[in-house]
């Protein structure tokens, strides 16, 4: 008998021993799961498109005029104005920024910036929203950024198309 008690206690202790493997294992693969998980995580983000220097430029500009928007606001406690005379009340020459960059023709106008898709040239312009949907900005349609808060608009703010800036493409046909 003492034999027959002693086989059920290492039944026991195996079945211990087994349902503790088990949990190591499925803790096991949990953790390597995350870990395996975030790895392909960073590999589908490293697989987004590098901006084009075009677009770089452009973004490089609007958060520049944005800038000294918000500055002449600070000192001024009004806007810069339109066109030609807010280039000038900024300290920019505004013949330097004649024609377009990389395909988008910028327009100052009070507290706004206008990207716009300058028509007729070589290249397309997309943007994405904020939940990823991507617009394509005709020629001659605009993305109005707001210097209060560097927020940026597909057509204008009225229409709740908020967009990212950063998935700013510029591609030339």
């Amino acid at each position: 008998m003492k034999r027959r008690g002693f086989k059920a206690q290492s039944a026991a202790e195996y079945a211990l021993l087994i349902g503790m493997l088990v949990l190591v294992i499925i803790a096991s693969i949990l953790i390597i799961g995350k870990g395996i998980s975030s790895y392909f995580e960073t590999i589908h983000q490293s697989g987004k498109e590098t901006p084009s220097p075009q677009s770089l430029k452009v973004l490089e500009i609007k958060n520049d005029l944005l800038q000294r928007i918000q500055q002449y606001y600070a000192q001024n406690g009004s806007w810069p104005g339109e066109n030609d005379q807010a280039y000038v009340n900024l300290g920019l020459n505004p013949e330097d920024y004649l024609g377009s960059v990389a395909g988008i023709t910028l327009l100052l106008h009070d507290d706004r910036l206008g990207l716009v898709s300058s028509e007729g040239d070589v290249y397309q312009v997309y943007v994405s929203d904020l939940k990823g949907k991507e617009f394509h900005l005709y020629d001659g349609w605009t993305i109005w950024c707001l210097a209060q808060d560097g927020r940026c608009w597909y057509q204008s703010p009225e229409n709740g198309f908020e967009v990212d800036m950063t998935t700013l493409r510029v591609v030339e046909n």
